[in-house]
């Protein structure tokens, strides 16, 4: 889906994250290039898990990215 990067195009992302989320989906992380770290967390329960593994793997996180840092990996 396609719509516009404005105050309404917010809202109905939100509202679109909301209904997934209550439905069980997940959401696309490589497409989707406006998802928070808090809808990534709910939409994927072992994501605390996966983060600690790649703290472990790289502390000093030399290998990240900008989907990296807004989910907060």
């Amino acid at each position: 889906m396609n719509f516009p990067r404005d105050q309404a195009g917010a809202a109905f992302a939100g509202f679109l994250d909301d209904l997934m989320l209550r439905h069980g989906g997940w959401p696309n992380l490589i497409k989707d290039s406006r998802l928070s770290a808090d809808v990534v967390n709910a939409a994927y329960p072992e994501c605390g898990q996966f983060r600690e593994r790649l703290w472990a793997y790289d502390p000093q996180r030399l290998y990240r990215s900008e989907l990296s840092e807004r989910i907060r990996l």
